[in-house]
């Protein structure tokens, strides 16, 4: 197989009645080209070589912002400064995740062992019911922002 394009890949405008940017490399040459084949538009890479280093590089960067990521390279940080600064982003999220879902469920058994024991009345029944709503809305509030799904 062939190398790479070599050297750093430029954006640039391209198209008719509607604009796009197309990468290429430093003489303005273009990586890819649109194909339509059976109603279906796609890029095709020119270099098979190319198209294996986009998909790596791609997945390299999972997690990492392209802004984060045209900051680094305009700087000359370099991609071990983006990777640490998107892993401690993340790390920061999680823990703010892990204290919200410690906190509901800290609600929850609080409820339940409020009403583990049979009330002696009907306002007080009412109370621990409340006090299990509050605890169950709390608890699917912080799994839904945890999981990014509506309970």
């Amino acid at each position: 197989m062939s190398d790479h394009t070599p050297g750093p890949l430029h954006l640039r405008e391209v198209g008719d009645a509607i604009e796009h940017l197309c990468p290429g490399d430093e003489n303005g040459q273009s990586i890819l080209t649109v194909v339509e084949e059976g109603g279906i538009k796609f890029a095709a890479v020119y270099n098979d070589a190319d198209a294996l280093r986009l998909v790596a590089c791609w997945n390299a960067c999972q997690g990492i912002s392209t802004e984060d990521l045209e900051r680094y390279y305009n700087t000359g940080g370099g991609i071990d400064e983006a990777l640490r600064e998107a892993s401690l982003r993340s790390h920061v999220l999680a823990v703010q995740q892990r204290d919200e879902l410690l906190e509901a469920l800290k609600e929850v058994l609080a409820a339940v062992r409020a009403t583990s024991r049979t009330p002696s009345t009907s306002i007080e029944a009412e109370r621990e019911l409340d006090l299990i709503r509050a605890a169950r809305k709390k608890a699917c509030a912080a799994i839904a922002k945890a999981t990014g799904c509506a309970n």
